[in-house]
């Protein structure tokens, strides 16, 4: 599958619970767009930062409140969704709000699905209108 992933800010020393930290509300690191292929597997992933650490994740697809089902799954505390079996109805604006107890912010990312360009194998075979067969034996 393909991912949109925030995973690669290594964040896991800016968010602790140390009781130094100013309470903070969270931040987003990275917002974006992924285009995949229908049929194909996406992981758009959000990930805020903030003190204290502990988040709540919401997403929305458009105006509206994500479904999740046996194609389209969260994981990772919330921050992670998974949709398999891509199909052009999933496309659109996805909308992560996380959320601490000093406030929310909001990541959007945009999810477009084209397409396979992948030609599928096909074989044609022409067969005459009519077929003489000439008994070769005398």
């Amino acid at each position: 599958g393909q991912y949109f992933d925030l995973k690669e800010y290594n964040v896991q020393n800016f968010a602790s619970s140390d009781s130094s930290l100013e309470d903070v509300k969270p931040t987003v690191l990275k917002e974006g767009q992924i285009t995949v292929e229908k049929g194909s597997t996406v992981h758009l992933y959000c990930l805020g930062v903030g003190h204290p650490a502990t988040m709540t994740y919401t997403w929305t697809v458009g105006d509206k409140a994500l479904t999740f089902n046996a194609r389209v799954a969260q994981s990772d505390f919330g921050r992670q969704i998974t949709i398999s079996n891509a199909v052009s109805s999933d496309a659109g604006l996805y909308k992560c709000s996380c959320k601490n107890t000093k406030g929310s912010t909001d990541s959007y990312i945009t999810l477009k699905v084209k397409e396979s360009t992948t030609v599928p194998d096909i074989s044609i075979t022409k067969t005459p209108a009519s077929l003489y067969v000439h008994d070769v034996y005398q």
